[in-house]
């Protein structure tokens, strides 16, 4: 079965940093930060999410934004 890596680019400015295993809600959805990588020649780290658990309860802080 194949398998795809999709990636949508979207920049924006959160008051706290995220980290690894951080909730973040993003269009009414809560994801997980799976990853935070720094890129060469970039200021803005780029972030992997992965959309929550369903069989995980969410934590009591969920970062977010709202567009």
């Amino acid at each position: 079965m194949p398998q795809y890596e999709l990636l949508f680019g979207h920049d924006l400015t959160l008051e706290d940093d995220l980290n690894r295993g951080n909730a973040f809600r993003w269009h009414d959805e809560v994801w997980r930060v799976e990853d935070v990588e720094q890129m060469e020649g970039q200021e803005a780290p780029r972030v992997y999410l992965k959309l929550w658990p369903t069989d995980v309860p969410h934590p009591r802080q969920i970062k977010g934004h709202s567009p």
